[in-house]
């Protein structure tokens, strides 16, 4: 049984987490964003051009 409290990532896992940040987690919603945007006005521009 380990001692570590249960509310404390373990070392492997905040050490993955140390590279994230916020502006690693900005540009990943903005690049989210755009994708969908894209997405969202393909989709609109296949609705306008059917007859």
């Amino acid at each position: 049984m380990t001692t570590e409290p249960v509310d404390h990532a373990d070392k492997a896992t905040e050490k993955a987490r140390q590279g994230t940040g916020p502006r690693g987690t900005v540009s990943v919603l903005l690049v989210s964003v755009l994708m969908a945007g894209a997405a969202g006005a393909a989709i609109l521009a296949y609705f306008m051009s059917s007859p």
